[in-house]
């Protein structure tokens, strides 16, 4: 698999940023490589939902960008705790 993060040190003020707003924008993080990946697999899955609408066969409404159906998104790492 390709390699998914560049070399990244979170400043202080990020972690501040993250603790008070609960969210982060980390520009540069993805590499070229993954990020093109990403862009493709994504279009892939509009190109699903526009082919057979809000639901797809099967009757259920997955996430739009959920990565059951997408091979390569599906082998990524979760980032969730969930």
């Amino acid at each position: 698999m390709l390699p998914l993060f560049s070399p990244y040190v979170i400043a202080p003020s990020q972690i501040t940023q993250l603790n008070e707003q609960g969210h982060l924008l980390l520009p540069g993080l993805l590499t070229l490589p993954a990020r093109e990946a990403l862009v493709a697999a994504l279009g892939r899955i509009a190109a699903l939902h526009e082919a057979y609408g809000p639901e797809l066969p099967g009757d259920r409404l997955p996430g739009k960008y959920a990565a059951e159906h997408d091979s390569w998104l599906a082998r990524l790492p979760r980032m969730t705790g969930g």
